[in-house]
């Protein structure tokens, strides 16, 4: 499309990227859920000595970073969902559009479309 001529859109990419966003997603949940558990396991092992009494000051920060991280993966395959939503809603319109072209090029034969 030429510059200044107007807006297009590719419905059939942002399906694509959208099924992309929500395997990414799922994949970067999985993977914190990994990461969660792995923590939790080596935690365990910490006792009560000085290094135990890190995980006072490191417990908060971890929480907050999985917790983030979690939401992350949440919005990820939202963001994918909302991409084919898009997508659908771009076909919609692009049918209706040509219906309506068709509809008023039938009734002005004299109309160069």
């Amino acid at each position: 499309m030429a510059a200044g001529a107007g807006f297009g859109s590719d419905s059939d990419v942002l399906r694509t990227q959208g099924g992309a966003f929500k395997e990414l997603g799922v994949q970067f949940g999985e993977s914190t859920k990994r990461l969660k558990d792995a923590l939790g396991e080596a935690e365990k092992d910490w006792g009560n000595d000085i290094i135990g009494k890190v995980n006072d000051f490191y417990a908060p920060i971890r929480d907050g970073i999985v917790e983030s991280m979690e939401h992350l993966s949440e919005d990820l395959g939202e963001m994918g969902g909302n991409l084919e939503t898009m997508a659908a809603n771009y076909d919609k319109v692009e049918e209706q559009n040509n219906s309506d072209l068709h509809v008023v090029s039938a009734s002005r034969p004299n109309l160069a479309v």
